[in-house]
């Protein structure tokens, strides 16, 4: 299923990230989002979660190898795309990244610092209509609990097309 979220508040706002509250997927597939790498674990949760019923749970095999991410498309070349993300950090530094669309280059990036639930965001222009979104971890073993995905042209709140004032396209 592929849908993006609108939000009518005040502006009219996109979450141009789909599943971002990693509510569809079953075992290891999360949906929308697309893995590099082999992970040790990457499946759908009901601990540790934010918004709705699931989070998504990954534990890392290696270091800066692997991955989740989704190309985040639609927007207009040159948007300067706000992502971010509430993740739970079990062990090791996760990495929120953005790279230029369909690609893993010209990126940008935040890191965790601790553990327990932190918010991580990045800004990036959208290059080919798009922001290639995604998660690395900092060494075997890194673990993770993420929830509350958003890529919007304007720092948000996380909704999705199931928040109040909201509905879902696509």
């Amino acid at each position: 299923m592929e849908l993006t979220a609108t939000a009518a508040l005040g502006d009219q706002l996109t979450n141009y990230v789909k599943n971002g509250s990693f509510e569809i997927g079953t075992g290891s597939s999360l949906g929308d989002w697309s893995q590099l790498g082999t992970l040790t674990t990457l499946e759908q949760s009901t601990s540790n979660v934010l918004y709705g019923d699931h989070s998504g749970h990954l534990v890392f095999s290696s270091v800066l190898s692997d991955a989740i991410y989704q190309d985040a498309t639609g927007m207009a070349d040159g948007d300067t795309m706000t992502i971010s993300l509430d993740v739970y950090v079990v062990a090791g530094t996760i990495y929120l990244f953005a790279f230029d669309g369909g690609g893993f280059s010209n990126g940008a990036s935040d890191f965790s610092s601790g553990t327990g639930w932190q918010t991580l965001t990045v800004s990036h222009a959208a290059t080919a209509g798009g922001v290639r979104v995604g998660l690395f971890g900092s060494a075997s073993g890194a673990e993770c609990y993420v929830d509350c995905v958003i890529c919007s042209t304007t720092a948000a709140d996380f909704f999705d097309g199931n928040s109040p004032g909201a509905s879902w396209n696509g």
